[in-house]
């Protein structure tokens, strides 16, 4: 979609991709909504998102709903200044391939209109960036990198016991105390059968076992990158970095968490907590030292040139009203249904798409028969992901900044707060401890420039 310059064949595609399972998934999503309503009801709740939230940092979807509308002030101000790039671009594009001009964002425009945006601001290549991320040396890079935040040694084994030739498996010890602590499995390139998507999971818990002996803990992580070739080694797309790191970061909370039993253990955090940790170490993939140790030309070895660098620290702002306010969007859709109880869905997307960014969904579609999260864990918990990502800023700014990225004293400061008490802890405590004081959203708003920096 990013590169098709003909409208029609974007139209058709869009069309056809967010009609998948119209309406079969719809009735199923419906009834879905009614019977989690049905439930709430039953245990003595007003509505299943009240139910959901209550043992969440939230606690209430009135706290949800305020948090978002302050959010929503703050960010449309940005989307609409990125709206008006976004249609000049589009208007440039349609007199240099001979197209008429509409003067309108559609949903078909929108994939290749945001990376133009992209690409014109920063003027990043993505095919030429790619050539600095050759996966082998993004992987030994970004393990230096957390075995000198978290203060432990990964040691990988010669002839692990794996179900694919492909996967590679770690031993991580504490380097203070010598001590086992578990060990993780990579499981990085697509092949027939396997999970399509990027993920971290949990092979077996951390925790006592019958004999007051601590079971070592086992993680995996699971990627599909492009495979090499007999001529290229697999080259990842800044993105791909960035998920390769945010997966990762989840790996280390699996194995650092020090929980008694598995149900208090690292991935047991409150749900609108649990990608707080990964959201913040995002930020190494757009900070000169980190990224310095993550890339190296695959057949020069030469390293990232200076100005994309920069334009690659940069881009880490790039697009923040668009991509946030489809968050909200989503997010307010997830709140509403399980709030109200209103079962059109159709209409309550473009309902909601319409009083957030002003656009329309294209006729006869609707995005939300293949949204999964609705089907999954995230029903009345979508605004997790705007949430957490809140507090991964403030953690981020308030204890690394940009300056602090490689400080080991910042990274066990990391690891004691966030990564070892797991869920024994209410993740506000857990922030509290961690920034020395409550959390704010000025960090936020930082990082996607709505503030100046000299308000530090």
């Amino acid at each position: 979609m990013k590169k098709c310059v003909v409208p029609e064949t974007r139209r058709s595609y869009e069309t056809a991709f967010n009609s998948r399972c119209v309406p079969q998934n719809v009735e199923i999503l419906e009834n879905l909504v009614r019977l989690r309503e049905e439930q709430a009801g039953l245990l003595g709740y007003s509505n299943h998102a009240a139910y959901t939230q209550e043992i969440l940092m939230a606690k209430s979807p009135e706290i949800v709903e305020k948090f978002f509308r302050e959010l929503y002030e703050k960010v449309k101000t940005r989307w609409e200044q990125e709206r008006a790039k976004m249609l000049e671009l589009k208007k440039q594009d349609c007199d240099r391939f001979g197209y008429e001009y509409d003067g309108l964002i559609h949903m078909w425009d929108f994939s290749r209109l945001y990376h133009m945006m992209i690409d014109k601001e920063f003027s990043l290549d993505q095919d030429l960036l790619k050539q600095y991320f050759p996966l082998e040396v993004v992987l030994e890079g970004m393990l230096k990198i957390y075995q000198g935040l978290l203060g432990l040694r990964f040691t990988k084994f010669a002839n692990p016991e794996v179900w694919s030739d492909e996967v590679t498996a770690y031993e991580v010890t504490d380097t203070d105390s010598g001590s086992l602590m578990g060990y993780f499995y990579l499981d990085l390139f697509p092949r027939e059968g396997k999970y399509g998507h990027a993920r971290c999971g949990i092979l077996q818990q951390a925790c006592l076992d019958v004999t007051e002996e601590r079971q070592k803990v086992g993680a995996l992580l699971i990627c599909n990158f492009p495979r090499p070739t007999p001529t290229n080694p697999s080259l990842l797309s800044h993105d791909e970095v960035v998920t390769l790191f945010h997966e990762f970061g989840h790996a280390m909370h699996i194995i650092c968490a020090k929980a008694e039993t598995s149900l208090l253990l690292s991935m047991s955090v409150e749900w609108d907590f649990v990608e707080a940790p990964s959201q913040m170490l995002e930020n190494w993939c757009y900070v000169k030292d980190s990224l310095r140790l993550m890339s190296k030309h695959y057949k020069t070895g030469e390293a990232l040139p200076d100005d994309m660098l920069e334009n690659l620290v940069k881009s880490k702002k790039a697009n923040g009203g668009a991509m946030k306010l489809r968050q909200i969007t989503l997010a307010t859709v997830d709140q509403r249904m399980h709030r109200e109880g209103r079962y059109e869905l159709g209409q309550m997307y473009k309902d909601a798409l319409n009083e957030f960014m002003g656009l329309e969904p294209t006729v006869g579609t609707n995005m939300l028969a293949s949204f999964s999260h609705l089907a999954e864990d995230y029903d009345a918990r979508y605004y997790s992901y705007m949430w957490s990502l809140v507090y991964g800023e403030d953690m981020f700014e308030t204890v690394f900044g940009n300056e602090d990225v490689l400080n080991p004293l910042a990274g066990r400061k990391y690891r004691q707060w966030i990564l070892e008490p797991g869920a024994t802890l209410d993740g506000m405590e857990m922030l509290k401890g961690f920034l020395g004081r409550e959390p704010s959203l000025d960090p936020f708003l930082r990082a996607m420039g709505l503030l100046p920096t000299e308000n530090l």
